[in-house]
């Protein structure tokens, strides 16, 4: 059997023990709880008046919760049975690990029903309230409303309704008192608190506000230091079993301003907070913080694990032995840049050293060092030998699609960076022998999480994840990119809430948060992660620092010259991360693309040796890149709530569509008699469109097709593999959205490519009065 060797220690550890163990995520004979079992009913708003308050709601579905329960239980109970009769300790250890993949598929199960259910409540929302005569701003409102078994709104319809009430008491009071009121005295009657949520957690609180320097801020009293330094305090803290202690201790200390580092203003000009005379703050590790942690709502055993005893590293395979003391070796101004990096790591606590004698067991990695983005230099740990030996295991990151999605009309932005953002999360301490330099006559090993190490990204991922989930939960808007993290909301006070409650929320759990580099006034246009969000135009576009590092990367291919392949990948990476800001980005790719395509072998791609020839058809299809108009141009944040619908479907005889019970058919003749299906499906796209234009003019299009490739090529904007569809694509990319359908489902379009055959079947039998056999929108009859 193989096992992992660690270096100066005993190998008692399987390869995949660890990534295993964190996939066990289930409790012995545990019942569903209320959370989940919230997620699996479904909501008939329909049977009740939408503004009572009595409506019972309607019963989980008893089947299903018995059901997963059954599945949970089983397979542990007879794994219990066959612990205790069988003696064989083989087929003991097959039977469970056939039983963990079945608690790991029940679980997938469960999570993919729940998701499914949510998503029917969303959609059930949107038809109420796309009849309901409400302001968009309401709207959005009640679409935040937290899922709740009462009702489908929830608390939040009782609460509108008082609202409404009382404002309107206030506004007949006023009418009788002032019948003339002056101009600004609106102010009073639209004047509101902050509504609490409807969650069982959360209740905000309204500060009052001031002017300074020139924007509007919070006002919170005057805290003593003495009642500020209580929140880092254990014994003078609440657990946080509940959000309940977030707000008492919010509203104890003042908001923010209680647990802001002294000297630092929460004000526009973002003033840096005043450190100590080392201007290092040594890392508090999470572990201090891990009662905090234990009371999140139902937090991994992995992320529970890691949090109190440290990461431990996934290893694939053997790990690497010792091979030698590898002495990180710079010249010239880079070793003086080196020598103040490990001054700070040493200050931060984040490595430390160990005598000479324990120098010849562990793995060591080179340091080297490479340029900053903004000037200056920055060295790096190189753990690519390491990398190769560890599993590779995927997790979803924040996307720039799913952040232009997430933006609303009206929202306000509040950005929050973490400092340090990996150095949060240590090291098991029999793995960080894997994690050793040296650097002039003296080792050091990595205590924390390592810039480099291949898997870093996806840890913090998970742990911050589990740090968001309460917060998500009460329904606070939050992206987080790693440690860039953007709060949304539709008004200035509720994002003025959500910023308190979640820098409340990372002071309990021990995450800190990089004042000087955080942007805590809320505003309406704010640069995140390269790209400028505008709630007000509802426009995104790249940042100015973003786009000029594109026009860098493409001056670099000259023509005529020779580059390594890495340097046209690097582009290509460019345009992929600024292609959702830019319009139709990923179409404008496609021709560089084709051009790589037809001159890289694919052995190539892999291999760093490789060089490309530029030549002028290469600076052709980089021509939309080298322009700053095109980069900033930007793409609108609307979100589409209705479309037109075209189906469409060909044969190599002919093609037909409709759209909105109008049919269009045609026969193809010439050439394209010899072209591929995938092409006439594509082509029947648009020659629909431009059929039905009077239909469709100015208007949002989803195309309906049976055919995947064709639904490949207009949400991709082109392909690699056909010139010819990719051309034909370019065509149909001003606002069209393709979806996959059966081709059973497709009957109706189908029925049209073969009209000469239902004729005949008419002129002998005589024309069909009732389809039998037909919904409304596949009819071929009048009924």
């Amino acid at each position: 059997m193989c096992r992992i060797c660690i270096p100066g220690h005993t190998p008692n550890i399987r390869p995949n023990a660890a990534s295993l163990r964190e996939k066990r995520q289930h409790s012995p004979l545990s019942p569903l709880d209320l959370r989940h079992r919230q997620r699996l009913c479904v909501r008939v708003p329909w049977v009740r008046r939408w503004r009572s308050s009595r409506s019972a709601p309607v019963p989980f579905f008893p089947e299903v919760h018995e059901e997963l329960t059954k599945s949970w239980k089983a397979p542990l109970s007879v794994l219990k049975d066959l612990h205790e009769g069988v003696p064989d300790p083989e087929l003991l250890h097959e039977l469970r690990s056939v039983t963990d993949y079945d608690l790991r598929a029940t679980k997938v199960t469960a999570q993919a029903l729940g998701r499914a259910m949510s998503t029917m409540v969303v959609q059930e929302r949107h038809l109420w309230l796309n009849l309901a005569e409400m302001r968009d701003a309401e709207k959005v409102r009640f679409l935040d409303t937290p899922i709740s078994q009462a009702s489908l709104f929830g608390e939040t319809v009782e609460e509108f309704a008082r609202q409404f009430s009382t404002v309107k008491q206030q506004t007949e009071a006023i009418k009788h008192i002032l019948p003339r009121r002056a101009a600004d005295g609106h102010h009073m009657v639209n004047k509101r608190a902050i509504s609490s949520f409807s969650g069982r957690y959360v209740q905000h609180f309204r500060p009052s506000t001031r002017r300074t320097c020139g924007h509007t801020e919070p006002v919170f009293p005057h805290v003593p230091a003495q009642q500020a330094r209580s929140i880092d305090s254990p014994s003078q803290r609440n657990p946080l079993s509940s959000f309940h202690s977030l707000i008492s201790l919010d509203k104890t200390i003042g908001g923010v301003r209680g647990f802001l580092p002294p000297a630092t203003r929460l004000c526009p000009s973002h003033q840096a907070p005043i450190l100590g005379t080392s201007g290092v703050v040594p890392l508090r590790p999470l572990t201090e913080k891990f009662s905090d942690w234990l009371n999140l709502p139902n937090p991994s055993r992995w992320i529970l694990r890691t949090i109190r005893l440290g990461y431990a590293i996934q290893f694939a395979r053997r790990p690497p032995r010792f091979r030698g003391v590898l002495t990180t070796s710079v010249q010239g101004s880079n070793t003086a840049v080196l020598r103040a990096e490990i001054a700070v790591l040493l200050a931060k606590d984040a490595i430390e050293t160990f005598p000479l004698a324990e120098m010849k067991k562990g793995f060591y990695s080179p340091y080297f060092i490479v340029p900053k983005k903004g000037g200056g230099l920055r060295p790096i740990l190189d753990l690519r030998a390491l990398n190769r030996a560890l599993l590779k295991l995927p997790f979803k990151m924040l996307t720039l699609k799913r952040i232009i999605m997430c933006v609303r009309p009206q929202d306000w932005f509040v950005a929050i960076d973490l400092k340090d953002a990996y150095f949060h999360v240590s090291i098991l301490p029999r793995h960080r022998p894997f994690l050793w330099f040296a650097f002039e006559g003296r080792a050091y090993q990595y205590k924390v999480l390592p810039f480099g190490l291949s898997l870093s990204p996806r840890v913090f991922t998970k742990v911050t994840e589990a740090a968001l989930a309460p917060l998500r939960e009460v329904g606070i808007r939050i992206l987080n990119y790693l440690d860039d993290w953007l709060i949304l909301a539709h008004s200035w006070d509720l994002v003025c809430a959500h910023r308190d409650v979640v820098l409340n929320h990372l002071a309990q759990l021990g995450l800190q948060v990089n004042w000087e580099k955080s942007k805590l006034s809320p505003v309406q246009r704010i640069s995140f992660l390269g790209i400028e969000l505008n709630s007000v135009s509802m426009n995104a576009r790249l940042s100015p620092e973003r786009a000029q590092s594109v026009l860098r990367c493409v001056a670099t291919l000259r023509c005529g010259s020779t580059v390594p392949l890495k340097q046209v990948q690097r582009l290509l990476g460019h345009m992929a991360s600024s292609a959702a800001a830019t319009p139709l980005g990923l179409m404008h790719m496609k021709p560089l693309k084709h051009w790589l395509h037809t001159r890289v072998p694919r052995w190539a791609w892999h291999r760093g040796t490789f060089r490309v020839n530029i030549t002028p058809l290469c600076r052709k299809t980089l021509s939309p890149w080298t322009d700053m108009a095109f980069l900033r141009s930007g793409v609108p944040l609307e979100q589409v709530s209705r479309r037109i619908v075209v189906t469409t479907d060909a044969s190599k005889t002919g093609w037909g569509a409709v759209c909105n019970g109008q049919a269009a058919s045609g026969v193809w003749s010439g050439l394209r008699l010899l072209w591929h299906i995938n092409c006439l499906e594509l082509l029947t796209v648009l020659l629909a469109l431009r059929r039905f234009r009077p239909l469709i003019q100015d208007k949002h299009v989803l195309v309906r097709s049976d055919n995947t490739v064709t639904v490949a090529y207009i949400n991709h904007q082109g392909g690699v593999r056909s010139f010819r569809m990719s051309q034909l694509a370019r065509h149909l990319l001003l606002s069209l959205r393709a979806t996959h359908i059966p081709g059973e489902a497709n009957r109706m379009a189908d029925s049209l490519l073969h009209p000469h055959s239902v004729q005949l079947i008419w002129d002998r039998f005589g024309q069909a009065q009732v389809d039998l056999f037909a919904s409304p929108p596949t009819a071929s009859c009048g009924t």
